[in-house]
C-alpha cells in the first residue's frame, strides 16, 4: 500500500491556513476588546461627570443660592405684590 503525497500535503496546507486564520481571529478579537475596554471606561468616565454635573445644577438652583446670589446683585425680596390689570 503506497499513500500519496497529495492528500498529506493537502492536509498540512489546510491545517497551516487554519492556525493562521486562528491566530488571525485572536488578534482581531483582542484589539476589539481593548477597543470595548476603552469604551466601557470612557462611558463610566462620562458617568461621573455627569453626576457632578447634576449635583452642581442642583447646587447652583436651590432656593438658599439662589436668595444669596440674588442679594449679593442687590436684590431684595418684595414684601408686597403688585398686579397690573
Amino acid at each position: 500500500m503506497t499513500i500519496t503525497k497529495k492528500p498529506i500535503i493537502l492536509s498540512v496546507f489546510v491545517l497551516v491556513v487554519l492556525a493562521l486564520l486562528q491566530i488571525w481571529a485572536n488578534n482581531i478579537l483582542v484589539s476589539y476588546g481593548e477597543k470595548f475596554d476603552g469604551i466601557g471606561r470612557l462611558g463610566q468616565s462620562l458617568q461621573l461627570e455627569n453626576q457632578i454635573l447634576e449635583n452642581k445644577v442642583a447646587k447652583f438652583s436651590s432656593l438658599d443660592s439662589i436668595a444669596t446670589a440674588s442679594s449679593a446683585l442687590g436684590l431684595m425680596p418684595t414684601k408686597d405684590v403688585q398686579y397690573l390689570h
